[in-house]
């Protein structure tokens, strides 16, 4: 994912948080899906369009560890829910 492209919650996806993490139904696939807190954390801050900039630059003033790896975490994490449609890309 570009450092520049914006991402958000699919609208459709319904999600409510129970003790601290994410538990969310994707109704196309019928799936269910549980997040822990670090998780819940992304999926709350995607609740208007986020770059990944804005996303890295979150998590390292909100969690401690190294800037490469945290970057690198939150790809794959933002990889793996635009995959599943979890998330939208904003148009270009």
């Amino acid at each position: 994912m570009s450092e520049q492209k914006r991402v958000r919650r699919n609208p459709d996806i319904i999600a409510a948080e129970a003790m601290g993490e994410m538990v969310m139904l994707d109704l196309a696939a019928w799936e269910y899906l549980s997040f822990n807190r670090t998780a819940t954390w992304l999926w709350e801050c995607l609740d208007e369009p986020r770059s990944l900039g804005w996303l890295v630059a979150a998590a390292e003033a909100r969690f401690n560890g190294a800037a490469a790896a945290m970057r690198a975490d939150l790809e794959a994490f933002l990889d793996f829910l635009l995959d599943r449609g979890l998330v939208l890309a904003e148009p270009d």
